[in-house]
């Protein structure tokens, strides 16, 4: 690994761990059908499966998160979206139209900001539930 100074656009993480839901990336891509949703645009370090209605995990503000057997996440806050995820990376091109929707539809919110209360291992296919604090 090497540090290296950041290039044109410097980033903000207002908490260690951000997660998004499958159910608010397909919300996401039924607003924008032609659009290139992909959750690399969001830098979740989770994305959960769930059934659950879209924006669920906010709701999850003040719980906390359990994944596996050994991981635990308090969920923080909401996380607010910037034009980051509206640029072009690797193979995405950019994207205006998905900051201007959330904007407009959900406050610019999308996914939950949380920190780890307890570490571990966590592997695709993991249950998840929620706990109290």
């Amino acid at each position: 690994m090497r540090l290296t100074r950041e290039a044109e656009v410097s980033h903000f993480d207002a908490a260690p761990v951000h997660i998004v839901t499958t159910t608010s990336m397909a919300w996401l891509q039924e607003c924008l059908p032609d659009a290139d949703v992909d959750a690399r645009r969001f830098r979740p370090n989770l994305v959960i499966a769930t059934d659950a209605p879209a924006f669920a995990e906010h709701a999850w503000t003040g719980r906390t998160l359990a994944i596996g057997n050994t991981v635990r996440l308090a969920v923080l806050e909401r996380c607010e979206r910037c034009v980051m995820v509206t640029l072009p990376q690797d193979d995405l091109a950019a994207e205006p139209r998905l900051l201007r929707l959330l904007g407009e539809e959900r406050d610019a919110e999308f996914g939950v900001y949380a920190r780890v209360v307890a570490p571990g291992e966590t592997r695709r296919g993991d249950p998840v539930s929620l706990v109290p604090l």
